[in-house]
């Protein structure tokens, strides 16, 4: 019996991508498909080329299990992906230019047929709402979910049997932004001896949370670069910058948001 944990790949890659790898409105799968053949010879393995804080964190705590596990890793540029396999660095989402979830199983190294499955396998989605998109259009999706097991929340949670009790207020509980959530989630359930119930008891302590204090919204891009720039020097990263703007000033934006405003204000000083 094998276990296949299928996770997200990272934005960050070990070398720079060339513009032929680079998504755009014009882009096809098929111009795609033979941009990124033509660049494989000067790839790495997937394992090498993600270099991303959380894909790393993930793949090494599954390695790192006596029983080991099967790692898929879901990608925008590539399809569905092995540790092994051998990659091009690229520049593709699929929140930003990248391909639909329609076309996901189109890309280079196709979609779900290449899990192997076999009786008593399971298999355990760690993915990003993006991503469960992507999966859930692969046609081989509805044979496959009988055997799944969601850790989080998303829309394969409604085809998963064995998806876990879960709860919109697990960041707080488990102390850890959106970026960290799904890295956080996996290590929860791999540390537990019986998931469900591990994960029923993080359901309660997240009901017993104080409500919410009232924030207001951050309304432009100005106001909350003037917010990002005016940061105490502590604050060190785009996380703990969230967690600041949200705990202490009691103010309102998206992770993306603050993200996006942090690279911004960052690259420019």
């Amino acid at each position: 019996m094998a276990t296949h944990y299928l996770i997200a790949c990272s934005n960050r890659k070990a070398e720079v991508a060339s513009r032929d790898l680079e998504w755009g409105t014009e882009t096809t799968v098929a111009g795609w498909s033979e941009a990124w053949g033509a660049a494989i010879d000067g790839g790495s393995p997937a394992r090498e080329m993600y270099v991303g804080d959380s894909f790393s964190k993930q793949c090494r705590m599954i390695e790192e299990r006596p029983e080991g596990g099967c790692i898929w890793i879901v990608s925008a540029g590539g399809g569905l992906l092995k540790t092994t396999d051998v990659i091009p660095s690229y520049q593709s989402t699929f929140t930003g230019r990248g391909p639909s979830a329609e076309q996901w199983g189109e890309l280079p190294h196709g979609g779900l047929e290449r899990i192997p499955i076999s009786e008593g396998d399971r298999v355990v989605l760690c993915l990003p709402e993006p991503y469960q998109k992507a999966v859930a259009m692969d046609d081989l999706w509805e044979e496959l979910s009988d055997v799944a097991i969601s850790i989080g929340p998303g829309i394969v949670r409604e085809s998963c049997p064995g998806s876990l009790p879960t709860h919109p207020r697990l960041r707080e509980v488990l102390r850890c932004g959106a970026m960290q959530i799904w890295t956080n989630l996996l290590e929860q359930y791999l540390d537990s001896d019986d998931p469900h119930a591990h994960f029923s008891q993080l359901v309660d302590r997240a009901n017993e949370l104080p409500e919410k204090p009232e924030r207001e919204a951050i309304g432009t891009v100005e106001e909350l670069d003037s917010i990002v720039d005016s940061l105490p020097e502590g604050i060190t990263s785009a996380g703990s910058a969230v967690r600041y703007i949200r705990d202490e000033l009691l103010r309102a934006a998206s992770q993306e948001r603050v993200a996006e405003s942090w690279s911004r204000r960052r690259s420019g000083m």
